[in-house]
């Protein structure tokens, strides 16, 4: 019993040895250009091109929902009312362009008070969002169906 035990002591030492190399640093690697497709409540980290699933207000930068034939995009935050900045560009007349590459977004940070979702995502459309890193992606639709919406994303310049 004393040699296995023994054993085991001197098992479990190598073992911490091996891997602690002194360093108490941690390298995470960001993904922050893309392309991700989102299906109904699925959201995303642009950082780390993580999809969440579920997605939602507390932890994506950008989730769907339902809204009728077409999903709804929004930004996230602390909560469902207090949302981080987000711009799904307009005309005057309120209508949504449709851009023909990511190249044609404009690049333009979206302020405060700017935080109205998309309601129906549609190819085309592009958008600039903050993230809950603090900086801002770019976004353009590819493509979109009432199920799922697939987005090409960059950093914003």
């Amino acid at each position: 019993m004393r040699r296995l035990l023994s054993a085991l002591l001197v098992f479990a030492l190598v073992a911490f040895a091996a891997c602690d190399d002194g360093s108490s640093e941690t390298t995470t690697v960001l993904k922050t250009s893309g392309t991700v497709t989102l299906m109904l409540e699925e959201g995303i980290d642009f950082n780390t091109g993580v999809v969440q699933q579920p997605g939602n207000f507390g932890n994506s930068d950008l989730y769907t929902s339902q809204n009728g034939s077409a999903l709804k995009l929004a930004s996230g935050g602390s909560s469902i009312v207090n949302v981080r900045a987000v711009t799904f560009f307009q005309t005057l007349g309120g209508i949504y362009p449709k851009y023909d590459n990511i190249g044609d977004v404009p690049n333009v940070k979206p302020t405060e008070d700017q935080d109205l979702p998309l309601p129906k995502a549609a190819a085309g459309n592009g958008f600039t969002i903050q993230n809950a890193a603090g900086n801002y992606t770019k976004g353009f639709i590819l493509e979109a169906t009432e199920f799922s919406v697939t987005i090409q994303y960059e950093p914003l310049p």
